[in-house]
């Protein structure tokens, strides 16, 4: 993964890949690294990146987001009907 930051990073510094579309590939890989023991791997990663986010005030690094929130209802949990 840091050599695939290196690349998007070059990309936005050259102007070829927005700072929206670096936070959306970045976000790809979190989803994936969210469902193990990896917050410090995934802050060490992203900690020279100042416009890419890992977490924020609405959704912490382990937590389900916000959308998929809504979608298992209030306690979390799939609604078996």
């Amino acid at each position: 993964m840091k050599r695939r930051i290196k690349k998007i990073d070059e990309k936005v510094q050259s102007g070829r890949l927005t700072k929206k579309q670096a936070q959306q590939a970045v976000n790809a890989w979190l989803g994936h690294a969210r469902h193990s023991n990896s917050y410090n791997l995934a802050k060490k990663i992203f900690e020279k990146y100042d416009y890419i986010q890992i977490e924020d005030k609405d959704w912490k690094f382990g937590d389900i987001s916000p959308r998929k929130r809504k979608e298992l209802g209030s306690y979390g949990k799939r609604n078996h009907t």
